[in-house]
């Protein structure tokens, strides 16, 4: 079944001509070690099963301090990624998972009911990177910006109004990329990460997957909170990016098996990656997709440098790093 089948899309794909340019992506092994949330540790007794629970914690001291933090934001999921020094692998990281609201179009991520018990490392870096991961958005192509009302342009895309529309110039694919903010979200983010800097998380990850796909074709999917986005580059270009509404694993089958096909892509190939964030249902929603795509994630290790055990859930942490 190709795309035209799919119905709950909430973002028609952009084909973007670009020239292939040599990019300095420098991704590595950062030697991650895995322990379990040890969470008085970092005094979450209060809040842990009322509205979040720590899914991950990897150095989890509570008087840390950062030179650089990133904060990757989904609709139900806080990833905070501190590190000491820059250039060097990270210091800490901690992935809370706030519990669904199950309210159509609320971020369940309730940052002000949770901030005083995020350490203060992570609010008080020099440099404070929030990259949202999963917005409604739209990509312009740089060649077509003149006239383009940013929120005409959201407008003709999504049915729900935009709140907080940010800008995004992606050099990468010589595109702008207009996506949105619910207020209460962005002011609280606002408020507890001060002078932070805010991108969408296709600026990274648009780079790295360029970059990875010269001479061959990457095709990413990320499994989110509420959605699944799939980009595909080939050859440096940007053949796909699309997010799509799922409530169950056969949905996200589904697209991903629509999007192959449109792209000619075969269901057993080894360029499939696959991510999500998703951490307690990931072994159940990956034992169904690998019986439709097997050798996904079968080079993920060669390919970006991580351990396949951290990328199956931290891919956009990984791609954002």
């Amino acid at each position: 079944m190709g795309l035209e089948g799919c119905k709950n899309a909430i973002f028609v794909w952009v084909i973007v001509s670009t020239k292939n340019k040599k990019i300095d992506v420098h991704l590595q092994n950062c030697g991650f070690e895995y322990e379990s949330a040890n969470i008085s540790r970092i005094q979450f007794e209060i809040m842990e099963n009322k509205i979040f629970k720590v899914l991950h914690a990897y150095h989890p001291v509570k008087d840390a301090t950062f030179h650089k933090v990133d904060v990757l934001v989904y609709r139900d999921a806080l990833i905070l990624c501190g590190y000491e020094r820059l250039g060097k692998p990270m210091s800490s990281f901690l992935h809370l998972q706030f519990h669904d609201l199950q309210l159509p179009g609320i971020y369940s991520t309730q940052l002000q009911l949770a901030e005083r018990y995020i350490p203060d490392g992570y609010k008080t870096a020099p440099i404070k990177n929030i990259y949202h991961c999963e917005s409604h958005y739209v990509l312009i192509p740089q060649a077509e910006l003149e006239g383009i009302n940013s929120y005409t342009a959201f407008a003709t895309l999504h049915s729900e109004p935009a709140e907080k529309l940010l800008i995004d110039d992606l050099d990468s694919i010589l595109a702008r990329e207009y996506y949105n903010y619910p207020f209460r979200v962005y002011n609280d983010l606002n408020f507890a990460f001060e002078n932070a800097n805010f991108y969408t998380c296709h600026r990274p990850v648009f780079q790295v997957l360029k970059q990875k796909s010269m001479g061959t074709s990457v095709y990413y999917a990320s499994i989110k909170s509420k959605n699944i986005e799939i980009i595909s580059f080939r050859d440096g270009q940007l053949l796909l990016s699309n997010i799509f509404e799922v409530a169950k694993p056969e949905d996200m089958e589904q697209f991903i098996r629509a999007t192959l096909a449109d792209l000619k892509m075969d269901l057993s190939s080894d360029k499939i990656y696959v991510s999500c964030v998703l951490k307690e249902e990931k072994d159940h929603i990956f034992s169904i997709l690998r019986n439709s795509f097997p050798n996904m994630n079968h080079n993920v290790e060669d390919v970006f440098g991580f351990p396949k055990e951290f990328w199956d859930c931290y891919g956009d942490l990984i791609l954002c790093s």
